[in-house]
C-alpha cells in the first residue's frame, strides 16, 4: 500500500518544483481470512472435592488459551484464571457450595463468546463413616452382656474391620 501526502504552497527553505511539498511511504499489508473462534463445548467436572474441582471441555481449534471465570453462585465478583489446555483445576473453593463457571476461547487476535454458565457443587463435610460393603460378617460380644457390648463387622475380601463399643447404662447411670 502506498500513502502519498502532498502539501501545496509551502513556504520554506526548500522550494520544490511546482510549489509542492510532501512525502511518499510504502507499507506491506497482509490480509488474512478471518478465523472463527468457537466457544468451548461439553464443559464438565472431571472430579469435585471439598475445596477443589477439576473441569474439562472439548479442544477448540485454533485456540491458544482459555479464560476461565468462576464465582460462588449468586455473587457478583468473578475470579479469573487462564489455561493453555482444555482443562483446569480450581483450588481454594469453599466446601458444600454452588459455583458458576464461564469459559472463553482465545484464538490469536480474536476471542469467542463466553460459553453459557456451567454450575457445579463442591463436596460437603460429613461425620458419617461409609457403610460397610455387602458381604460382611458381624459378631456381638459378650453374649449375653450386662454393662457393655462390643460389635465387630468384618468386610469379607476387603480387609476392613469395623469395631464399635457400646456402654449400656441403667436408669442410675451405672
Amino acid at each position: 500500500m502506498r500513502v502519498v501526502m502532498n502539501f501545496q504552497n509551502v513556504v520554506g527553505p526548500c522550494n520544490f518544483p511546482n510549489g509542492t511539498f510532501g512525502e511518499v511511504e510504502d507499507y506491506c499489508v497482509i490480509i488474512v481470512p478471518a478465523s472463527f473462534c468457537a466457544s468451548p463445548a461439553n464443559i464438565d467436572t472431571l472430579s469435585v472435592y471439598l475445596t477443589n474441582a477439576e473441569l474439562g471441555w472439548d479442544l477448540v481449534s485454533p485456540a491458544i488459551s482459555y479464560v476461565i471465570r468462576y464465582r460462588k453462585a449468586g455473587e457478583d465478583l468473578w475470579e479469573e484464571r487462564t489455561s493453555l489446555s482444555p482443562g483446569i483445576v480450581l483450588t481454594d473453593l469453599e466446601p458444600c457450595r454452588d459455583y458458576e463457571v464461564q469459559i472463553q476461547t482465545v484464538c490469536g487476535f480474536s476471542q469467542s463468546d463466553t460459553a453459557s454458565n456451567f454450575a457445579f457443587h463442591t463436596s460437603c463435610i460429613t461425620d458419617i463413616a461409609p457403610a460397610p460393603p455387602n458381604g460382611f460378617h458381624w459378631r456381638v460380644m459378650p453374649n449375653p452382656f450386662t454393662e457393655s457390648l462390643r460389635i465387630e463387622i468384618d468386610a469379607q475380601g476387603v480387609g476392613v474391620l469395623y469395631q464399635f463399643k457400646l456402654d449400656v447404662l441403667n436408669a442410675w447411670a451405672r
